[in-house]
């Protein structure tokens, strides 16, 4: 086998990588951002719950 073939298999491969790994990096962004929106929520829905159990409104 000639070294050429094997070379350039070697570098489409690397892109390939290079490629998948940008877009997962992407991806975890976007997962980040969307996690950090549901913990905002999540707080928000603590602290008026607190806040109603605190001066006696709601349950």
């Amino acid at each position: 086998m000639s070294e050429e073939p094997r070379k350039r298999r070697c570098k489409e491969k690397n892109r390939t990588s290079i490629t998948l790994y940008y877009n997962n990096k992407q991806q975890g962004k976007q997962l980040s951002k969307f996690f950090c929106k549901i913990a905002k929520d999540i707080q928000r829905m603590y602290d008026n719950t607190v806040d109603r159990v605190n001066t006696g409104k709601g349950c």
